[in-house]
Formats: C-alpha cells, sequence, structure tokens
C-alpha cells in the first residue's frame, strides 16, 4: 500500500470534519532513537528503560482507530501495525504545514470543544476549551501525575466527542496510549511542534515559509 502525503493530511481532516473518535499517535527520529535505549535534545531526553517500555507499548498497541505514524521502513516494519493504520510522522508538516494552517487551526476554533496539552497556551491561535499545562523540558518524568489528572478530569467532567491536542515529545505518544485505552470516545492527535511558532517554543526548518522544507513532500518508502 503506497501512501500519499497530501492525501494522508486530508484523511485526518476528514475525520476531524465528519467528528470520527480515533487516536493519532507519532514516532519521528527522537521517539525511535528513545525506543533503540536513549535519546537527547533541547525539550527532553531520556534512557529510563520502564518509560522506554511504555513508549513502546504505545508503538505496537493496535485498535481500528488508533494510527501511528512512523518515519523510515525500519519504523513500518518493527511498528507491526496493519498498513492502514499507520501514517507518516511528519503528516503535518513540511509541504503539508500549510494545509495544517489554512484548515486544521480553523476547525480547532470553530468546535469549541479543543484541549490543549502542551508548555504554553500563549499565543495559541484558536479559542481552547481546556487547557492543560505541563513542563517545558522532560515533561515525560510526570507522566503518572499528569496522565491521572487528565483521566479524571475527562470521567467525571464526562467529556465525549471532544479534541485533544498534544504538543509534549514522547509524553504524548504514552499519554494518547493510555487515554484511548480508556476514554476511545474522544479525538486524541500528535501535533507535535507545529504551534511551536505561536507558542514561542524551539522553532524547526518547516516553520519558514521560505524554507526548502516546506516544499518537500515525504515518500512513502
Amino acid at each position: 500500500m503506497v501512501k500519499k502525503f497530501k492525501r494522508e493530511i486530508k484523511k485526518f481532516y476528514g475525520f476531524l470534519e465528519n467528528k470520527k473518535n480515533f487516536a493519532l499517535t507519532r514516532f519521528g527520529d527522537g521517539e525511535w532513537a528513545a525506543l533503540k535505549g536513549s535519546y537527547k535534545c533541547i525539550e527532553w531526553s531520556t534512557k529510563d528503560p520502564k518509560f522506554i517500555q511504555e513508549l513502546h507499548d504505545s508503538f505496537v498497541y493496535q485498535d481500528p482507530s488508533y494510527y501511528v505514524g512512523v518515519y523510515s521502513p525500519e519504523t513500518i516494519e518493527k511498528s507491526k501495525q496493519p498498513l492502514e493504520n499507520l501514517t507518516f510522522a511528519t503528516v503535518f508538516v513540511n509541504s503539508n504545514y500549510g494545509y495544517f494552517l489554512s484548515h486544521y487551526l480553523p476547525l480547532f476554533h470553530s468546535s469549541k470543544s479543543t484541549h490543549f496539552i502542551g508548555p504554553s497556551k500563549k499565543g495559541i491561535p484558536f479559542e481552547l476549551k481546556n487547557y492543560f499545562g505541563i513542563p517545558p523540558k522532560n515533561a515525560w518524568k510526570e507522566r503518572n501525575k499528569i496522565s491521572d489528572f487528565l483521566m479524571s478530569f475527562i470521567d467525571h467532567s464526562k467529556t465525549r466527542n471532544e479534541i485533544f491536542l498534544f504538543s509534549a515529545g514522547p509524553l504524548s505518544n504514552v499519554l494518547i496510549h493510555r487515554l484511548w485505552k480508556e476514554f476511545p470516545n474522544n479525538i486524541y492527535m500528535d501535533i507535535g511542534s507545529t504551534l511551536n511558532p505561536y507558542i514561542g517554543s524551539a522553532l524547526r526548518k518547516y516553520h519558514n515559509p521560505q524554507h526548502e522544507n516546506r516544499k518537500k513532500v515525504d515518500q512513502w518508502t
């Protein structure tokens, strides 16, 4: 099955438009390196075996509406996911970022039911129903506390058919996995660094409209 880069971002947009509940967790080069034993960057680092096991569990977990973003042939094979549940780890960035800005952001705003889990809400360009703050560095160390709080919130507020956006590094993978298993009646999306220009976090090359990465069409190999 050959996947097309633009078709994939349109697919998830269609899910949102049609209010189809799903989970999307993405494994880029950092998460993949962590799965192999260790990783370090500005926002996070880990070689904790227990957390790495939890990350692995979120990588191989299977459910018809649970989607995993991968970035290389090796990750495709190791995920053991059905091909229909795999997508690009970069689905929201590079040449797809313009579509994300022009389509996803207005939809998040108009839904009136968008929640955000990330290091800051300052500058968010759409209306939030709730914001759940996390530490700006190594938030994964607080995973149990954050997970318990979110589960308690969803349970007691009876939150259903709403959108939860995650910008929390590898913590996103673990939280989405846990929440989907317990409360599959919502949408959980790992949006990575897409909002960084708004919230003041580190910028990536694809954020620059003039950079060549904004023209990069990723290929399924």
